[in-house]
């Protein structure tokens, strides 16, 4: 009998096969293509990663470059209006586990010092409660990323910033 945790690693290491590159001296974008449920029908949906470098306060010489995703529902004669929400539905964890892959490569591509990524908390948890979507997103970025980076969680009523700096 396999264990949970044996699901779990097994869950992170399937993801989607994406795309990507560099747009910008500060910025890289990637995409892949998913599945989603709604209303009982499954729909295709086209995920956007960017990764965008600004200045970074705390140290002039190193930019830090921020991960944000979207999704994109496929309507009639193309995809539609991007997306930040939390739909609930839809295969999560290979969704998570592709945009880590993508922060991976990336990671080999600018081998930056400092990352950073959001993760929003439902209505109604207190900012010292950890939601399941951030305990997922700590989780995922201490397998991806913990023996290279130092990562630092920053909680408020609204969500979850994790920051990432390089050992």
């Amino acid at each position: 009998m396999k264990s949970l945790s044996h699901y779990i690693t097994e869950a992170f290491d399937s993801s989607y096969k994406f795309t990507g590159k560099k747009v910008a001296e500060d910025e890289y974008t990637y995409g892949f293509d998913s599945v989603i449920k709604v209303d009982g029908d499954t729909k295709r949906s086209r995920l956007q990663v960017d990764i965008e470098g600004s200045e970074n306060a705390n140290d002039d010489d190193y930019l830090i470059w921020d991960i944000g995703f979207s999704r994109k529902m496929m309507a009639r004669g193309g995809f539609g209006l991007s997306s930040y929400d939390i739909t609930g539905e839809g295969d999560a964890l290979k969704i998570f586990s592709t945009v880590m892959k993508i922060g991976q490569d990336f990671v080999k591509k600018e081998d930056p010092k400092y990352i950073s990524f959001a993760a929003e908390k439902p209505n109604g948890i207190p900012s010292k409660v950890m939601a399941t979507r951030e305990k997922l997103y700590l989780r995922m970025a201490k397998k991806f990323f913990g023996s290279k980076f130092k990562i630092t969680v920053k909680s408020s009523s609204t969500g979850t910033v994790f920051y990432l700096e390089k050992k």
